[in-house]
């Protein structure tokens, strides 16, 4: 069923006694193909985290939509004050053969941790980048 609202989450750790992780970067590559049951169009979608290479390959409808977290990891508040880590960026490689898709996004920066005297820094947002390329996979 190519209905399916897929997410993928690649969020980086918090700790109460640390900074938070920086968040892994990702690549999502997406190009169009006909359903060849029904002649549909779909959407083919790979995400690749860059960090791992661990890749999430997946089709579905133009219309449906899908999702890739990629959160920094907020700061710890124990033993002082800790930064939040960076969000993710996420690079987005479309097929111009694609007419539309809806793609959602999450890659705020962590909060930094917070005592009763200082607050740490907050996380930098990952970016957030298109790129209208021919895409083969």
């Amino acid at each position: 069923d190519y209905n399916y609202p897929y997410s993928v989450n690649w969020s980086a750790y918090g700790s109460q006694r640390s900074s938070g992780d920086n968040a892994t970067d990702v690549k999502v590559y997406i190009k169009q193909t006909i359903n060849t049951e029904n002649g549909d169009v779909l959407l083919m979608v790979r995400m690749v985290n860059v960090y791992t290479g661990k890749k999430v390959e997946f089709k579905v409808k133009p219309e449906k939509s899908f999702k890739i977290v990629v959160a920094g990891g907020d700061g710890g508040s124990d033993e002082g004050a800790h930064n939040g880590g960076d969000g993710g960026n996420i690079s987005v490689f479309v097929d111009p053969n694609v007419e539309s898709y809806n793609l959602l996004h999450y890659n705020k920066g962590g909060d930094g941790g917070r005592n009763s005297s200082y607050s740490a820094s907050n996380g930098r947002d990952g970016t957030f980048t298109v790129v209208v390329k021919e895409v083969k996979f």
